[in-house]
């Protein structure tokens, strides 16, 4: 399906191309072909079309993808049909002030603009400069927003966004079911003048079979919290999901979030109350939601691929400049359709023609194939500072762990070590584990305590030592899991690393894996261990 999209995206070349030639005079224009306009080659659409078109971006704050994105694909698709920044185009950004957008769109009018690309800050004010369009003779696109008060758009440009919170949904629902028992669970919205907002969340709470609602109707999910962010402010945010936490007393197990900026808000607020990480959704993959994302902090992100939706408006915008209707003049990279803004119903006769795009759910697991495949991210961007550890060899991240054998490390014997590692300090708590770490020379079996643990596919488990009066577990600084590899950090020595096998065995909550366990960059042949305990209820 993706492979479909890609091919599809790459459609929108030749709609530049279509349109330019469509706006020139035969006679006159230079002759425009696909493979032309593919290279970026120079047209005289400029000369043709009349009129300016100006792009209203709403802010900076709420996501960074207006001003790192949306600002770039745009330019690059204007100047690739030889339209000319300042001249034939503009793109001004209101930072989150309506009344500054309303200006914008006032100043863009009164130098002749005859398209508005329009991303509202509010309905009310996305319906005053569509008012003022339409005095001015202007064609207006709503672009990603759709503005629900007044006359209505011209066209709208966007992914199907009830799609975007159903895709949420689909991806961590799974994730929060593995958790057992009725995991509580938080809606972090939108902001609730954002139309957008209201029909992502319809999307993860209705739409989708892990609905929020649904499964809460159910008696499978407890919804503990139902939270809108005015204005999609990321502080804003971080407050309200600092009091979801005092008000449950810290009981949330997973999180709604509808974009990477209230994710990212999430992860402070968990972060700074020692929490552990927990099921969690975003949107836009931002380059903060990608590094959350390979870190283990967020689950997954909509990825919505921003430089088609881009595309797929200014195609619109250089139709509506040279008087044709995009919907049948031109073939989209996406559905054409049409939105009732009142009501959001989606193909009914009277509503506004909307160009509607697909969405893509991120995860660890397809990073690669698709934002990174894309172009959309690069790894020299996501892979900075502490995240460097978390991406791949080819991207500067650490080398794939081997060993090596020695005769002299395998050989070397310790007659005192059992009696010096042997604990004896009180029994470690119910729910423990045993495994086998190997030192040069010797085998110390040491217990180690479950914390918590999830098992369905994948053992996912995070282990405590059990004992702090051991020699060797006085230097064990940290014990994690992330999956199929157990790290245990130290101080004095080097870090083991342990790989468990699959299958996972499973009778009720109790489990058993099995694998190896090595120095990392040591000496030490790897030895088998075996972890068996039963989850904690």
């Amino acid at each position: 399906m993706q492979g479909v999209q890609r091919a599809r995206w790459l459609l929108l070349v030749l709609v530049f191309a279509l349109v330019a030639a469509a706006c020139g005079d035969d006679d006159d224009a230079t002759t425009t072909t696909a493979a032309a306009a593919a290279d970026t080659t120079t047209t005289t659409e400029g000369e043709q079309c009349p009129g300016k078109i100006s792009v209203l971006l709403p802010d900076s704050a709420s996501s960074a993808r207006w001003e790192s994105d949306d600002r770039r694909f745009f330019q690059a698709a204007f100047e690739g049909v030889g339209l000319v920044d300042g001249v034939d185009f503009s793109i001004v950004n209101a930072e989150g002030d309506p009344a500054a957008q309303i200006t914008q769109a006032e100043a863009a009018l009164a130098e002749g603009a005859s398209v508005i690309l329009l991303t509202n800050l509010d309905s009310g004010s996305g319906a005053a400069i569509i008012e003022l369009a339409r005095n001015s003779g202007a064609k207006v696109i709503d672009y990603d927003r759709l503005t629900i008060e007044g006359e209505g758009a011209d066209v709208y440009v966007s992914f199907n966004n009830v799609a975007v919170g159903q895709t949420m949904a689909d991806v961590i629902g799974p994730d929060i079911d593995a958790l057992g028992g009725t995991p509580n669970v938080v809606m972090l919205n939108g902001g609730p003048t954002d139309n957008n907002a209201a029909l992502f969340k319809t999307g993860y709470n209705v739409a989708s079979d892990y609905g929020v609602s649904k499964k809460v109707d159910a008696g499978e999910w407890a919804l503990v919290a139902d939270q809108d962010t005015p204005n999609w402010d990321n502080q804003e945010a971080l407050t309200i999901f600092e009091q979801i936490l005092v008000d449950t007393g810290g009981e949330v197990d997973a999180v709604f979030a509808a974009n990477d900026g209230l994710a990212n808000s999430v992860i402070q607020a968990l972060k700074s109350g020692g929490f552990d990480p927990v099921p969690l959704s975003g949107q836009d993959a931002t380059v903060a939601g990608m590094q959350n994302i390979l870190s283990g902090w967020q689950t997954m992100s909509v990825y919505k691929p921003i430089k088609a939706e881009a595309e797929a408006a200014a195609a619109a915008a250089l139709a509506l400049r040279c008087g044709e209707d995009p919907l049948t003049s031109v073939a989209f990279a996406g559905e054409a359709t049409s939105i009732d803004p009142e009501t959001n119903a989606i193909g009914i006769d009277q509503g506004v023609p909307y160009i509607a795009l697909e969405p893509i759910g991120v995860t660890i697991d397809n990073i690669a194939e698709t934002v990174i495949a894309d172009g959309f991210r690069t790894w020299e961007e996501i892979c900075t500072g502490e995240f460097i550890q978390f991406c791949p060899p080819e991207a500067g991240g650490p080398e794939e762990t081997t060993t090596t054998t020695t005769t002299e490390a395998t050989t070397t014997t310790t007659t005192e070590a059992p009696e010096e590692t042997t604990t004896t300090s009180e029994a470690p708590p119910e729910d423990v584990d045993t495994v086998t770490l190997l030192v040069p020379g010797e085998d110390v079996d040491q217990d180690f305590v479950v914390v918590a643990c999830t098992i369905n596919d994948d053992l996912d488990l995070l282990l405590d030592a059990a004992t702090e009066e051991d020699p060797i577990l006085e230097l064990l600084t940290d014990v994690t899991d992330d999956g199929n590899t157990i790290t245990v950090s130290s101080e004095g020595l080097d870090l083991w690393v342990g790989l468990i096998d699959d299958p996972v065995t499973q009778d009720g909550d109790a489990f058993e894996a099995s694998g190896e366990i090595a120095l990392v960059d040591g000496d030490g042949t790897p030895e088998p261990f075996t972890l068996t305990g039963t989850c904690p209820s």
